[in-house]
């Protein structure tokens, strides 16, 4: 996704704690950005279907395949989310065209995919209260996401024609602390991840070692002064 495109998906998500934190209730937070990625790239015009979110989504430390495939649609005691005539849920966006303010446009939101049948790998559905209703994270999409953000998104996509600009967040950035994880090998030499910043100050004379980039040799000075500060020392007897 282009940047901008991923300001409005973050915008958007950052709308759903604010406004729509119905939306979080029961859920974990990795299931509504996905939702996010998805609707935006729906109304962007930007090729990425559900199964390819669902993939880089599977290749992620956290990922766990009960996230999308059991996913909270309703409690029992609460009222079922409204549906058209016809039994369809809502899932479209109607937007006003850029060439006529007469003519409008249907963007369609409903993702019209279905969840991969689990692998020998996937692990099995944790089993879930017989009081609440769920489904995988398409149902959940079309059923319930779509509902709750389709006013903000139409705002979203279309400030010129629905006369609502609404101003784009930036991603936040992930600042690496290049001071942890450290570890202090002798009281003159220290070991911390390198960062963008110049490194911190040494002695006198230095050892440093680049994975990758310095020589093998560099690396075996320092093992060796290592394994000599790690002797133990001895007090020899008068």
């Amino acid at each position: 996704m282009e940047e901008k495109a991923r300001r409005k998906a973050w915008t958007l998500f950052e709308h759903i704690i604010r406004d729509e934190s119905d939306l979080m209730r029961g859920r974990h937070i990795d299931q509504n950005i996905m939702c996010c990625l998805y609707i935006i790239s729906k109304v962007s015009s930007i090729n990425l279907p559900m199964h390819e979110i669902l993939y880089h989504y599977r290749h992620q430390p956290q990922a766990v395949s009960r996230i999308y495939r059991n996913v909270l649609i309703a409690y029992s005691n609460s009222p079922t989310p409204a549906t058209g005539d016809d039994g369809a849920s809502r899932d479209s966006v109607s937007s006003v065209s850029q060439q006529s303010a007469t003519n409008t446009t249907t963007a369609v939101l409903r993702s019209g995919s279905t969840m991969p049948a689990p692998g020998m790998t996937s692990a099995p559905p944790t089993p879930e209260p017989a009081t609440a209703e769920y489904h995988d994270l398409i149902t959940y999409y079309n059923r319930i996401f779509v509902k709750k953000v389709e006013n903000f998104v139409k705002r979203l996509a279309f400030p010129e024609e629905t006369n609502s600009r609404i101003p784009l967040l930036s991603v936040p950035t992930i600042r690496c602390n290049t001071l942890s994880p450290r570890r202090t090998i002798t009281p003159t030499m220290i070991v911390t991840p390198l960062g963008s910043t110049q490194p911190p100050s040494s002695p006198s004379r230095p050892m440093r070692f680049q994975v990758n980039r310095s020589p093998a040799k560099d690396l075996h000075h320092i093992n060796a002064v290592i394994r000599q500060s790690a002797q133990p020392y001895r007090i020899a007897p008068f």
